[in-house]
């Protein structure tokens, strides 16, 4: 079993070296968030998750030219975009194009909107995997899973109350580690959702 460096540097040097752990390090890390960046812009989940793919195999064939983490994720979410982009003009079979550059801009803000939403969605993740065990469940089951109060009772065997319990204080735990802004987006995002 080969472990995963939890290092930045450490991965990126290992990365550069062509070692595949330094490559399981930023694809952990950045593989969820792309293809929910692609999934937004595409509404495709595979194609989103073929896309995030050659994102990585690019990464990889360039492995050498990256000297931080931030030129990956740059690299990474660039890439990404612009293979959405081009997948969304072939299958509409327009391109839009505007002298004053007004489509452009409309897509580099929606891009950029979908890159922050991914981005969220990553971090909130992260979080609430480390949550407590039962915590961390009834908050996935409510909010990513959108199962009810009853259905989270019957599958984890608890009560009722011990579920609202769970959920109130994995919300609270989530706003004392300074995330009560991602608690506040989860809540959001599961309300546009239903």
């Amino acid at each position: 079993m080969r472990v995963i460096p939890t290092d930045s540097c450490v991965a990126l040097k290992s990365f550069q070296q062509g070692e595949e752990k330094g490559f399981q390090y930023f694809f952990h890390k950045y593989y969820g968030s792309l293809c929910h960046y692609v999934s937004e812009m595409t509404s495709d989940h595979e194609l989103a998750q073929e896309i995030a793919s050659d994102g990585f195999m690019k990464l990889w064939e360039r492995r050498k030219q990256f000297f931080s983490d931030n030129t990956i994720r740059s690299f990474l979410f660039t890439v990404t975009r612009n293979a959405a982009i081009s997948y969304i003009r072939t299958r509409s079979k327009t391109v839009a194009t505007d002298i004053d550059g007004v489509y452009i801009a409309d897509d580099h803000f929606n891009s950029l909107q979908s890159m922050m939403r991914a981005e969220t969605y990553w971090q909130l993740h992260q979080a609430i995997e480390r949550l407590p065990k039962v915590c961390r469940k009834v908050i996935t089951m409510f909010y990513i899973q959108g199962m009810s109060y009853e259905q989270i009772a019957q599958e984890l065997n608890i009560s009722l109350a011990n579920i609202r319990n769970q959920k109130a204080r994995g919300i609270k735990l989530l706003r004392e580690k300074s995330l009560g802004y991602w608690v506040i987006l989860v809540v959001a995002i599961w309300m546009i959702w239903q």
